[in-house]
């Protein structure tokens, strides 16, 4: 999806996808032996991780299962914030936990939590940054190349289009990144289908084109939301919503 909003804008293009605030649903500890279980956890995104747990201390069956209840009727639901220290120690006091058991879950469990809220990204088009004479300076063509090749990430935490078909603008300073303080950064929300929402963004000089950068990411994702999502029908025209943070970018041009 990067390489198509890339050739559609003639600029570096990132595409993202990650679940909404993916929690455990369900725990299920199985007894092997008296020095093995397996933890078996399954996501509210129907995704099942499991761990094979190898103790150096004799564990009966009657304890996997008391921190099998424990966990299902205590851990459920909760993002990998909400899983603290208060938390895992109550739990720890209430199975009589003396191996440390517990915490072994508990960390198991706040991985997967934490690779699984994790956005995936893909990119298309750095060598596009080299076309414009803003970037020419091979240094600063490079440093922004690598951020975004390394998954560098092109909106603050939290700081997303609220709405499928909704656009956003980050101009310059308004950048999350030191490496993207001279460009600017056009995003929009699509929904992917299954809790799980994508990002398209492009990365350019500050005196792009906004309205129609906008337009046609903002057509590409409604229709993205259409094939994968809640069938959004694409905006007609320039009928989208567009959020501008910083300077008027036309102050740029």
């Amino acid at each position: 999806m990067s390489r198509l909003a890339s050739q559609l804008t003639e600029y570096p293009a990132l595409a993202l996808t990650a679940q909404s605030s993916v929690t455990v649903r369900r725990f299920d500890l199985i007894y092997v032996d008296a020095n093995t279980f397996i933890i078996v956890l399954t996501l509210s995104s129907s995704v099942a991780r499991s761990k094979l747990v190898r103790l150096p201390v004799s564990v009966d069956q009657e304890m996997v299962q008391r921190l099998s209840s424990l966990f299902n009727s205590g851990f459920t639901g909760l993002t990998e914030d909400q899983i603290t220290p208060l938390l895992i120690h109550s739990t720890e006091r209430a199975a009589d936990d003396t191996m440390g058991l517990t915490a072994v879950i508990s960390a198991f469990v706040i991985e997967t939590l934490t690779e699984a809220n994790t956005p995936s990204a893909s990119l298309s088009g750095e060598n596009r940054l080299l076309n414009q004479p803003e970037f020419r300076d091979p240094d600063k063509a490079h440093r922004l190349m690598s951020y975004l090749s390394g998954g560098g990430y092109i909106l603050p935490s939290g700081d997303t289009p609220a709405q499928d078909g909704e656009v956003r603008v980050l101009i310059g300073p308004e950048n999350v990144a030191e490496e993207l303080k001279d460009s600017s950064v056009i995003i929009a929300s699509y929904d992917a289908g299954d809790n799980t929402r994508g990002l398209i963004g492009v990365v350019g000089p500050t005196r792009m084109d906004y309205s129609a950068v906008a337009a046609k990411l903002s057509f590409l994702a409604a229709g993205l939301s259409r094939r994968l999502g809640g069938g959004a029908a694409p905006p007609e025209g320039m009928h989208n919503k567009l959020i501008i943070k910083g300077d008027d970018p036309y102050e740029h041009r």
